[in-house]
């Protein structure tokens, strides 16, 4: 988490959180293979979403919660089209939120499997934003 920017905050009970938990985040410093990914989708998913963000890291959040869920959720409320939504992502969780758009792009940087899911492949997100500026 360090490597990330972010602090760990160590606690020995969840009563001594204050506030609402939005998402948990399992961080290993081994990637995730298909068994220990498997014990803890089976141990949440009914419950909850679970996800792999990246190899190192799993995410649990509510049931209904996940980017997907969100981008259809504004292209509904805006009356935006596929074709008209251009979607950023690096982790397998933007594998979903890929197929409502037609214009995917996926980071150099990201996995394969991620690269592979995106329409097209960037390492400049800013260059390819001012492009589409200059389409409108």
């Amino acid at each position: 988490m360090k490597e990330e920017g972010k602090t760990p905050e160590f606690i020995k009970d969840t009563k001594e959180l204050h506030g609402d938990i939005t998402k948990i985040t399992i961080y290993s410093k081994k990637e995730f293979n298909e068994q220990s990914y498997s014990y803890f989708y089976n141990k949440w998913a009914k419950g909850a979403n679970v996800a792999i963000s990246n190899p190192n890291q799993i995410n649990i959040t509510a049931q209904y919660v996940n980017r997907s869920i969100v981008v259809s959720l504004i292209q509904h409320m805006f009356a935006v089209s596929a074709e008209d939504t251009v979607i950023f992502g690096a982790e397998y969780r933007d594998i979903e939120m890929f197929k409502h758009s037609y214009f995917s792009y996926a980071l150099q940087s990201a996995d394969g499997e991620v690269k592979r899911s995106a329409q097209y492949i960037t390492e400049n997100i800013p260059t390819i934003l001012q492009d589409i500026m200059r389409m409108i």
